[in-house]
């Protein structure tokens, strides 16, 4: 889960890199946010395939922590103040990004065709795989499926997704900042899909939105939002395990 914060502020470096060279060139950024690098993840991709889910976990938080002391300490990505002033540029060369509508409009159209694409792959013979390997790995195994593969393809993807979301939020932000790298992140991102529930397609995205709120609606009261969050963990984990859409889904007999 490190790897996705990584490459989440991967991202977001990514894009402050094309920016910055757009912006010399006088030259558009392009799809904001696709400097998702997957090739990074080869080695942890290779650990998650022959590893234990329980076991995928562990070896993770120490590198991780490695890369977030190195981008601590490493000048160009700012140190602890982050890289600033990250110009936004043109889509495709053609649509200035500089107006906040116009940047939000395309932040909602690179969210929908994400969207798209994951409930795309979820329902295709692709998905359904998945989710026999989530539900019986072995039986999987057995019916001559090569897991590992699915599984790698599965897991480069969601890291691909990763960078595009740490490149738009330093796209809208106008900041890269090392919080995209802490482990924390991975944690929220965690906190996402519990809330809103896991293995449905709609859940993560409720679960975002609450916890975005939250954090801003918090954002005067320093640790007590962390606080908070741990006390909506807790709550989630003990009345609803399926989350509100897996709730919902569960007393309406759908699949959301």
């Amino acid at each position: 889960m490190d790897l996705h914060a990584h490459l989440c502020g991967d991202g977001a470096g990514g894009a402050v890199q094309r920016a910055a060279v757009a912006e010399q060139h006088d030259v558009g950024d392009g799809a904001p946010g696709q400097q998702a690098e997957p090739k990074r993840a080869r080695i942890p991709e290779r650990i998650e395939q022959r590893r234990p889910r329980t076991q995928f976990i562990e070896p993770l938080p120490r590198p991780g922590q490695m890369v977030a002391f190195f981008c601590v300490q490493a000048p160009f990505t700012g140190g602890e103040d982050g890289i600033q002033g990250v110009p936004r540029g043109a889509l495709f060369g053609l649509i200035s990004l500089k107006s906040d509508m116009a940047m939000y409009a395309a932040v909602a159209a690179v969210f929908l065709v994400c969207f798209l694409l994951i409930h795309r792959i979820v329902h295709s013979p692709f998905g359904q795989v998945l989710k026999a390997i989530r539900e019986n790995e072995p039986r999987a195994t057995s019916l001559g499926y090569r897991t590992d593969d699915y599984k790698l393809i599965a897991f480069v993807l969601s890291t691909f997704i990763a960078g595009i979301a740490g490149g738009t939020k330093a796209l809208v932000f106008g900041i890269a900042t090392l919080t995209d790298v802490n482990y924390a992140m991975s944690g929220e991102v965690v906190l996402m899909n519990l809330l809103g529930g896991m293995g449905t397609i709609f859940g993560p995205v409720i679960g975002a939105g609450i916890i975005q709120w939250t954090e801003n609606a918090l954002s005067g009261a320093g640790s007590w939002v962390t606080v908070t969050q741990g006390v909506i963990f807790v709550a989630c984990v003990l009345a609803f395990r399926r989350g509100i859409i897996g709730e919902i889904a569960a007393k309406l007999r759908i699949t959301l």
